[in-house]
């Protein structure tokens, strides 16, 4: 979890991007990356990215963002986490890429240099990210399928801004924090604000699946849909004459398998949390077995329950769930951890915003 911003002052009427606004926005987003911050302004004040790091791939100062390639002219700032990234390293760098980093950053970074746009159809991940061309003068947005990683914008109709979180936009100072009665109505009706609404009239979120281009003197254009879940129904029925070759078990428990050991791509300790319901169980259970350890050495893992009382209602898990998960834990040689019920709402203001 990182915490991503850019500003583009693309119209020549747009006021230049002040560094105490990137500085707020970023350092707004500091719970998102404690462990790196970083920022860039262009030299004619036009364009800023900067981000906030929480090290996952590559530990070093080289996977400090924002990041550059070798000649400057293309920079990026990316939360989330490309699990195919080595094999699509591999790939470049039989194509004649250098690299400098182990970084999955970095991989983006000359997957765009090669194929531009067309990239978004080789990642396996989550991500949301922005790429800076300041050779075409243009700023790249894109989000992950399932909109796993949130990314925000507000364009004025001179210069837009984009950060991981609406709260940081807004500590910008240069938002607009009017209510948008659209997003509050359709969070009472809906329970979330759908997308790409928010509460605020000015704010708006990238929406899950999309990409699209900002251009000097132009603003947001080529607004793209590079994945779409209906699309994937539609083939999969499609395909529905080749079910008959694997058992419905057989075929599910192949594809957790495949999607946890994906998971598993980390240069730091895992940690798994084990909630008691059976497709937590059944993912953990996938993980922990000796084919999987390979990619995940020094994994840990824990249950967290709320005591009998007051709380009760707030249990996640009934008791025999609990036991089951008790009893993983325990298979593991960890050990078990609780929570009581006052512990749990100490902090909740705190957590809220």
């Amino acid at each position: 979890m990182c915490g991503i911003t850019a500003i583009f002052s693309y119209r020549s009427s747009a006021e230049p991007v002040r560094r105490d606004e990137l500085e707020r926005v970023t350092e707004r987003m500091r719970p998102r990356g404690p462990d790196a911050t970083g920022a860039w302004i262009s030299p004619d004040h036009r364009v800023a990215l900067g981000s906030r790091r929480l090290a996952i791939i590559d530990l070093s100062d080289e996977g400090t963002q924002p990041m550059f390639d070798a000649d400057g002219g293309l920079g990026v700032v990316f939360n989330g986490e490309i699990y195919n990234y080595r094999e699509l390293r591999a790939s470049l760098t039989r194509s004649g890429v250098h690299f400098h980093s182990q970084t999955d950053t970095e991989v983006l970074l000359h997957l765009y240099r090669r194929d531009g746009e067309a990239m978004l159809g080789l990642l396996r991940g989550m991500y949301a990210f922005v790429i800076w061309d300041a050779h075409s003068r243009r700023m790249f947005v894109a989000r992950d399928p399932y909109g796993i990683k949130p990314l925000y914008f507000a364009d004025d109709g001179g210069t837009i801004r984009v950060a991981s979180t609406v709260k940081a936009l807004l500590a910008g100072g240069a938002v607009s924090a009017a209510v948008d009665p659209g997003g509050v109505a359709g969070f009472f009706l809906t329970g979330s604000v759908p997308e790409p609404f928010t509460i605020h009239r000015s704010i708006r979120s990238v929406e899950a699946g999309t990409s699209f281009q900002v251009v000097e003197g132009s603003g947001r254009i080529d607004i793209r849909r590079h994945y779409s879940i209906s699309g994937v129904f539609r083939q999969a029925d499609r395909q529905r004459s080749f079910a008959h070759l694997m058992k419905p078990e057989t075929f599910l428990h192949e594809r957790v398998r495949e999607s946890v050991e994906h998971h598993l791509v980390a240069d730091v300790p895992l940690l798994r949390r084990l909630q008691g319901k059976p497709c937590r169980r059944s993912a953990i259970g996938r993980a922990v077995r000796p084919r999987d350890r390979r990619a995940s050495h020094d994994a840990r893992r824990f249950t967290r329950g709320i005591p009998r009382g007051p709380a009760e209602d707030l249990r996640c898990n009934g008791p025999a769930d609990d036991r089951r998960s008790e009893h993983l834990v325990r298979e593991q040689g960890r050990t078990r951890g609780g929570t009581e019920g006052g512990d749990l709402w100490s902090g909740w203001g705190r957590a809220l915003w």
